[in-house]
């Protein structure tokens, strides 16, 4: 079975988080409704984004101390997609790296499967809701014995605890055309990402 190539070669999924059944399809969804906040309660806060309509909760799994679910298009599922939308936690991690040495160690990583074909572009550092945070394009120009490129857009963020990460990757022909040029758009349908409270409401987002 062929996930997102490079994320099950050393991340692992946590325990409980959110239920799969917090995201049962609805029954219907006006046509101008193209989008809906989701709110998923990770660790010591909450993680909310946008997840247009048009996109599904394909995957989720969980191991100790880590956190992960994935979404996809409708049209496209967790064995073979060309879309891409992964949200990790990684429990007690904050106090103990930065956003930024998290992503330069996880290039690090993909330089070993990538080789030659790895991309690494640094967008520098931001905040999401006053936490520190640090922004990326990372992936393959080429994965290794495949005929197409994987490149994502990351998100580290450094929570009050935890680490909390947003990707969106995308799967195209073999060369890279996410640059950080165009890559705000390429993420525009999931923005704001927001960083809340672990209080109030279930889905509520507090700050």
């Amino acid at each position: 079975m062929t996930k997102q190539l490079f994320l099950v070669t050393f991340l692992f999924i946590s325990q409980q988080c959110v239920a799969d059944t917090d995201f049962k399809k609805v029954p219907s969804i006006p046509a101008d409704v193209k989008s809906a906040k989701a709110v998923v309660p990770i660790y010591s806060q909450k993680l909310a984004f946008r997840l247009p309509t048009s996109w599904k909760n394909a995957f989720q799994d969980q191991k100790p101390n880590i956190f992960m679910m994935e979404f996809t298009p409708q049209n496209e599922n967790i064995d073979s997609w060309k879309n891409l939308l992964t949200i990790q936690g990684f429990e007690s991690l904050a106090n103990r790296v930065t956003p930024e040495r998290f992503l330069t160690d996880t290039a690090n990583r993909f330089k070993t499967i990538c080789g030659k074909d790895l991309v690494f572009d640094d967008l520098g550092a931001t905040t999401v809701d006053g936490f520190k945070a640090h922004r990326a394009i990372l992936g393959c120009s080429k994965v290794p014995s495949q005929n197409f490129s994987e490149v994502a857009y990351w998100l580290v963020i450094q929570g009050s605890k935890d680490i909390y990460v947003v990707q969106k990757a995308i799967r195209s022909e073999v060369g890279n055309t996410l640059t950080s040029a165009n890559v705000d758009s390429f993420f525009s349908d999931f923005s704001p990402i927001e960083l809340c409270k672990s209080g109030g409401e279930k889905y509520e987002c507090s700050k």
